[in-house]
This record gives C-alpha cells, sequence and structure tokens, in this order.
C-alpha cells in the first residue's frame, strides 16, 4: 500500500490527470466524469447514445463492438460505424469512459483498479453473449485478450483491420503516393495494412516507431521523438503516414504535418 501510494505521489501530473475521469469513478472524479460526458454528447450529438458508458445490445449480435475510452475520439469511431454498417454487421456496442479496458491503469502501477476494470468489462462482454469482440484500439485488444485468459472466457478478441480484413475492395480506395506505415509498440501484423495499401500506394516503407503518447510527463523526450519522425518523413518524401493503432494516430494527427490516417478512415474510402 504504501509502496503505490509514493508511486502515486511522484507520477507526473499527466498520468494523474489521463486517469481521472477513466474506468468506474466515485464522489467528485464521477461527477468529473458525467460532466466530461454530457460535454461531449452535446458536440456531437450523433454518436451522444454510445457515450453512456451502457451496453447497447442488438438481438442476435454476431460481434461486440467495443471502442471504450476511444468512443470520444469521433472521426475514428464514425468511420468504423460506417464499415460496419456497409457490410451489413450485426453487431452490439459498448463505449464511454467508465467502460474504460483498464490497461491505462495497468501501465501506470494501479493494479487494483485495472483488475476492476478489466473484470467490469469481462462481464459486459459475457452480457453481451457475442464470441467475437473487437475494437480500433490496439491496447483495448490487448486488454480483451488478457481478461478472456484470466476469466477463461468463450470470446476472442480481434483488432477491426483483422476483422474487416478481406470485406473491402482496394480497387476503389484513393491513391495515397508515398506511403509510411507506422508499427507502433502494439502493432502484430503490418501484413493486414500492406496487403490494404498495395493497390494505392506508389511505394511502401514499414517502420517500427513510438508515437511517445505513454511516456506521459516526459515533454522534452517525447518533443524528440516527434521531431526525429518528422525528420525521417520529410527526408524520405513520405506523402501519407498510416497507422493501425488509434493511439499512435490520436497522438500524431495534430502534431506531424504529413497527414496521418488511421486504418478505418482508410478502409472507409473502399466502400
Amino acid at each position: 500500500m504504501m509502496i503505490e501510494l509514493r508511486s502515486r505521489l511522484k507520477a507526473p501530473y499527466r498520468f494523474s490527470r489521463y486517469l481521472l475521469i477513466r474506468g468506474k469513478c466515485t464522489t467528485l472524479r464521477r461527477l468529473i466524469q458525467n460532466l466530461y460526458k454530457k460535454l461531449q454528447q452535446h458536440k456531437h450529438k450523433n454518436l451522444a447514445s454510445y457515450m453512456n458508458g451502457t451496453l447497447i445490445k442488438k438481438p442476435s449480435a454476431d460481434v461486440l463492438f467495443y471502442p471504450g475510452c476511444y468512443v470520444h475520439s469521433p472521426t475514428t469511431l464514425n468511420h468504423t460505424l460506417l464499415l460496419l454498417d456497409y457490410h451489413k454487421i450485426n453487431y452490439s456496442i459498448l463505449g464511454g469512459m467508465n467502460t474504460c479496458c483498464g490497461l491505462p491503469h495497468l501501465l501506470q502501477g494501479r493494479y487494483d483498479k485495472a483488475e476492476e476494470n478489466l473484470r467490469q468489462l469481462h462481464q459486459s462482454i459475457i452480457e453481451s453473449d457475442c464470441r467475437i469482440v473487437i475494437s480500433g484500439c490496439l491496447e483495448c485488444v490487448e486488454a480483451i485478450k488478457l481478461a478472456q485468459h484470466l476469466y477463461q472466457g468463450e470470446y476472442q478478441g480481434k483488432s477491426i483491420h483483422e476483422y474487416l480484413l478481406g470485406k473491402i475492395n482496394p480497387k476503389k480506395t484513393k491513391k495515397l503516393g508515398n506511403t509510411l506505415i507506422l508499427k507502433g509498440c502494439r502493432s502484430t501484423n503490418t501484413k493486414i495494412l500492406e496487403t490494404q495499401l498495395k493497390a494505392h500506394s506508389q511505394h511502401i516503407t514499414t517502420k517500427k516507431g513510438c508515437c511517445a503518447h505513454w511516456s506521459l510527463g516526459y515533454k522534452d523526450s517525447n518533443k524528440k521523438l516527434i521531431e526525429e519522425l518528422q525528420q525521417e518523413v520529410t527526408q524520405n518524401n513520405i506523402q501519407s503516414i498510416v497507422c493501425d493503432c488509434l493511439t499512435c494516430y490520436e497522438e500524431l494527427k495534430d502534431k506531424i504535418k504529413t497527414p496521418t490516417l488511421e486504418l478505418c478512415q482508410l478502409l472507409e474510402e473502399t466502400k
């Protein structure tokens, strides 16, 4: 207990702020979480029902789409919903800050909170009656697989890209020119990305890199990572960056001058 308390006191402010309204909250944090939810629902009215943090269960749904916290990333969420609807996939949905998978807590050493959120996620998946759980967030996919292993669930976690592979028509996709595939910390299979990009990129470069998202609070090192990536992109005349990780996309989209896409945005062009 004392070790955990000391680590909390020493943690940079950005670490504490990041977890402030993620997961199951009580008292003041719950009030702040609800206020944030209301503001986001007012801002994105078409997505408001998905932000309540409750399972929206459809009869005979085959798939549970789990955006979790990134329900507040409207660009990617809208593209994903368009794709699922276009392919006539019958899905339930679970999103909201209070449905956090627990991996952010685990990465910061808040093990009790991580387990609490992971168990809550597992229970929601069981309630959905779905055998496949998909997410655009690779941290969430990792958490789903961990929950399945720990609690012996009869379901499997997949990224959106894995699940939709083979359902696309690359001939309809716009040309991107020289493209950099950024393989982030949790990217496991860039072949999925390469398959999608072959038909419409002049040249594909794959790079293992860090978007600096999880080194919260270390501004100097984070800035250096971003500057090095931008320099490499400029030197190699890269015209587009494509991420298969939502976290990488959210971190880089406003920091890199080169157009940055999350794969679901690209796939939506193939409808």
